[in-house]
């Protein structure tokens, strides 16, 4: 019986030291909860928030790629959070877009926002965006859908600020107003085509 209890004993003790071993060996980022994970990623987002704002648009991608870093420490890299991170890299890469260059029309761009896509669309008219129209979203902050797309016709520029405790929403109604400038074509200077040249 008591050789029965110490045979039961090492094997404990044995399997204690593996599992010991396993954590030990096991990588760092693991470690990280999803909490965490967001805490320390919504820290970047609000550098790369700084720094956007300020046209520097090369550091706010190293913000964000920083903070999807993060989130794939703790497997969230393809939740709603890594995608609002993925879209801030997208969008930050494409900048700046100049919307005096482009042709006027009606465009739509879309987005994933906090829980579904958005879709949007924009009409250009004279070198300015006129009218910002949400098609289609599941949001619940109302707050982030009506201030952003008055701050993009005001600013005339799909990079504005975020609005407080509606940040994804506004990241994912940024992307999709770029998204629909990217489809706008150039102006081109009208050249002349009649084949005369100056003597």
């Amino acid at each position: 019986m008591r050789r029965s209890r110490m045979t039961l004993w090492a094997l404990l003790t044995a399997a204690l030291l593996v599992l010991a071993s396993v954590s030990r060996d096991a990588p760092a980022q693991r470690a990280m909860s999803h909490g965490q994970a967001e805490i320390q990623a919504r820290k970047l987002w609000s550098l790369g928030d700084a720094v956007r704002r300020k046209g520097q648009y090369d550091k706010a991608v190293k913000a964000y790629e920083k903070s999807l870093e993060v989130l794939t420490t703790s497997g969230d890299d393809r939740s709603t959070l890594g995608m609002a991170a993925k879209q801030m890299i997208e969008f930050c890469n494409a900048m700046p877009i100049d919307v005096k260059q482009l042709k006027d029309g009606a465009y739509e761009g879309e987005a994933w926002g906090y829980f579904a896509v958005m879709k949007i669309s924009l009409k250009l008219e004279g070198g300015r965006i006129r009218e910002f129209r949400i098609l289609q979203h599941k949001e619940t902050r109302e707050k982030g859908l009506e201030i952003v797309p008055r701050l993009i016709v005001k600013k005339q520029s799909p990079s504005v600020d975020a609005v407080s405790r509606a940040t994804v929403t506004s990241y994912g109604l940024m992307t999709a107003t770029l998204r629909a400038l990217q489809k706008a074509e150039t102006k081109t200077d009208k050249k002349d085509t009649t084949g005369k040249t100056d003597d």
